[in-house]
């Protein structure tokens, strides 16, 4: 299994293969699970041929790896691949540029803001007794800011280590949506 990638070890063939919208789109996706080309067909609105080509060449930079390949539906093997997690330290974030910070802030925003509206619409979001919703607003100086910044990703961490677990167990498992945000508020 891959280790988690921090943006100073990308290579400046994996920067330019992630600069791509859809190979990021895909990247994003293949974090949360090992999926094939059709799951990503489905989820992404473009056609399976195209998905496959773009998965392609972030194999070939080391970016995703084959995760799995069960038997079809109809007897072949299915290809399911899986993204290396990827964070960016707070040295990263510093010393990457504003827009493309606020690229990538956009491009999670608009994914999580998506994804929640589908979850209530749908009436899955309060279909668990086990779903949280905390909004907590606090005051906080740097040197908080950034105790709360480690205590969020180890949570984050330990969230991850669960869900391994559960997959591994091997029994029925339903697809769930772990945020955690953390910002200053505006004023």
């Amino acid at each position: 299994m891959f280790e988690t990638l921090t943006l100073d070890q990308l290579t400046a063939a994996q920067r330019k293969v992630l600069g791509h919208d859809l190979r990021y789109a895909i990247f994003m996706k293949l974090g949360e699970r090992p999926r094939n080309a059709t799951e990503l067909e489905a989820d992404l609105e473009i056609c399976r041929k195209e998905i496959s080509r773009q998965i392609r060449m972030l194999a070939k930079v080391k970016l995703v790896e084959l995760a799995a390949t069960p038997s079809g539906p109809r007897g072949g093997l299915l290809r399911k691949y899986r993204s290396r997690r990827h964070v960016f330290n707070q040295t990263e974030w510093e010393q990457m540029p504003e827009r493309i910070r606020e690229t990538l802030s956009g491009r999670i925003i608009k994914t999580l803001t998506r994804e929640i509206s589908a979850a209530v619409i749908n009436r899955s979001f309060d279909s668990s007794p086990n779903r949280v919703l905390i909004r907590r607003p606090i005051e906080l100086d740097e040197e908080g800011a950034a105790r709360a910044d480690q205590v969020l990703i180890r949570a984050d961490e330990e969230v991850a280590e669960i869900s391994a677990e559960s997959l591994a167990r091997g029994g029925q498992t339903r697809r769930w949506l772990s945020a955690i945000v953390s910002f200053p508020t505006a004023e």
